[in-house]
């Protein structure tokens, strides 16, 4: 299967609803993005965002592609559940998985 272009998200403006009804505006200012290597009908990505603010956020996403019949069959399809983190949290989130071996030795490979 050829897969389509997936466009670029830097740009992109959105909000995050929060729990107790306040909104969050934020645009993606950065995206660094990996097919997947074992399922390239994946494209997993980790977008830099920048708040009203201010304030900037690291999250990891991805989009799919469409397997079932109809309209949405062949495109990159957004996956809805994405976490938002400050950096240092990644980073942290990051380290641990290090320590323990899962990065940088292969342990996962």
């Amino acid at each position: 299967m050829t897969l389509p272009p997936l466009p670029s998200t830097v740009g992109k403006k959105g909000k995050l609803v929060e729990p107790l009804g306040g909104v969050e505006r934020y645009v993606v200012v950065d995206e660094v993005r990996l097919q997947e290597t074992d399922y390239p009908v994946n494209m997993n990505m980790l977008q830099l965002l920048e708040f009203e603010d201010g304030h900037k956020e690291l999250r990891v996403c991805y989009y799919a592609i469409g397997q079932r019949e109809g309209r949405t069959c062949g495109k990159w399809l957004w996956g809805q559940y994405a976490p938002m983190l400050p950096a240092s949290d990644f980073e942290a989130l990051v380290n641990m998985a290090t320590e323990k071996g899962w990065i940088g030795k292969g342990e996962l490979e």
